[in-house]
């Protein structure tokens, strides 16, 4: 977030001008949203799995939050990317 309204502050001018760096950081919110909803999945999990009896001795899987992030993080590189390049412009 505190990335996000630099790159706003910073550019002002030009957001107003251009769709495409708002887009680009847009889409990049909302990666961004995606990646901390799966880290709040996973915390959840992680409280749920405490509370089960024996807990200690079982095993909790995050293989497809892991795959999610994966994802994500691939994702949020690229409109990174984006950003750069357009925002150089």
């Amino acid at each position: 977030d505190l990335w996000i309204r630099e790159i706003e502050e910073k550019h002002a001018s030009r957001l107003k001008h251009s769709s495409a760096l708002r887009e680009a950081i847009h889409s990049f919110s909302i990666c961004l949203e995606e990646i901390h909803r799966v880290l709040q999945n996973i915390e959840e999990k992680i409280k749920q799995h405490k509370l089960k009896w024996f807990y200690s001795y079982r095993f909790v899987s995050f293989q497809q939050e892991l795959e999610e992030l994966k994802l994500h993080k691939s994702v949020l590189d690229q409109r990174f990317k984006m950003i750069q390049h357009i925002a150089h412009f």
